[in-house]
């Protein structure tokens, strides 16, 4: 098999258009648990926050909001094209690689980040250079889907139902291609843990829907963009393929997607020869 390993992101040249269209249904999907967490994490007015892989920016909007005039809100994407342009008074957008790039140390009273880690080879890195941009007493929630519990629930026709499993299991397979970590959500508490969060916490909620439904047809764009890749793994077929798609449409038939598990943790007091 030959796949191109340069980009960690899975989604690298998609089109505008449906690229957009695509992470706008993952707004409307998960911000509402999203804004229910950041809830409860105490964000206030005058925060300093740090929105990482800000997609098409509506939690980067909305942490604005909350945070206020006498807040600030740095948001941090590969791509920017979503979010490029967008004038809020307490608002800097910056392009780059978490991994890379050069974060103030100490500065973040919090840090948010959804679909992210899982895209990125080198996580621990990246999870460094966070915890590092965060204040003493600074929290950082991190939210991951974890892949390895999909399946198919119902299928009308029995007979897609293995094609529908094996899809499932080309995502796995592609995962190891592009050497990402499968498993990295449900890792990510223990992760906090050894990277020195404090108070370390997670919860996890997973999707059952049909097709036809906002999750269905988010998956099927997903797929869609990687359906190459998919095939060039050498799990499934261009079959395969077609057939999955269809079934996004079928009200009749119910897919167990991917859990979203979300970690959280606060960074503890400086040391005292701590600069």
């Amino acid at each position: 098999m030959s796949l191109n390993l340069e980009q960690d992101y899975i989604f690298t040249n998609t089109t505008a258009d449906s690229e957009l269209v695509r992470l706008q249904l993952i707004e409307e999907i998960f911000d509402p648990a999203t804004f229910a967490q950041l809830k409860k994490m105490g964000l206030s007015q005058g925060n300093t926050c740090l929105e990482v892989g800000a997609g098409a920016g509506s939690v980067m909007r909305w942490i604005c909001d909350r945070v206020g005039e006498t807040g600030q809100v740095v948001a941090v994407d590969l791509d920017p094209r979503f979010i490029s342009g967008t004038e809020l008074p307490n608002l800097e957008i910056r392009q780059g690689d978490i991994c890379a790039m050069d974060l103030e140390p100490n500065r973040y009273d919090l840090i948010h980040l959804r679909y992210v880690l899982v895209h990125v080879q080198d996580y621990n890195k990246a999870i460094a250079n966070l915890v590092q941009a965060l204040k003493p007493g600074g929290k950082i929630l991190i939210e991951e889907p974890d892949f390895l519990d999909q399946a198919p629930a119902a299928v009308e026709d029995a007979s897609k139902f293995a094609v529908m499993d094996r899809m499932f299991k080309g995502v796995l397979k592609l995962h190891q291609v592009l050497q990402v970590n499968s498993a990295i959500a449900r890792q990510m508490p223990s992760l906090l843990q050894q990277h020195g969060l404090q108070n370390v916490s997670a919860a996890a909620a997973q999707k059952l829907a049909p097709g036809g439904s906002k999750m269905a047809r988010m998956m099927k764009m997903s797929l869609s963009h990687i359906a190459e890749k998919l095939i060039k793994a050498g799990t499934v077929s261009a079959q395969d393929v077609e057939i999955f798609l269809q079934e996004q449409d079928n009200p009749r038939t119910w897919v167990l997607y991917y859990s979203t598990i979300a970690a959280w943790g606060t960074k503890g007091a400086l040391k005292p020869n701590a600069r």
